[in-house]
């Protein structure tokens, strides 16, 4: 019998370091590591949680899923500036 896999099975996740640019803050995260995306994003949620400040772009970029059609939950509006 063959059991299934699951996302956590084949991916690659590294511990990171990110240092914010305005307050010298240090985190360590878990990242998954996925040749294929197009940008670096960090999900809303994960900045409220850890407070990053954030700075409004003039223009909003859009987020496409990997059929290519519009991701249905949101653009990007803000930046966060990091060191990795």
């Amino acid at each position: 019998m063959v059991n299934a896999l699951n996302a956590y099975d084949i991916s690659l996740y590294l511990l990171i370091s990110l240092k914010t640019t305005n307050t010298s803050e240090l985190f360590s995260i878990y990242t998954l590591v996925d040749s294929k995306v197009t940008g670096v994003s960090i999900h809303r949620n994960f900045r409220k949680k850890y407070g990053f400040n954030t700075y409004k772009l003039s223009k909003f970029i859009f987020v496409y899923n990997i059929d290519s059609t519009p991701n249905k939950n949101s653009q990007i509006s803000e930046v966060v500036d990091m060191m990795l």
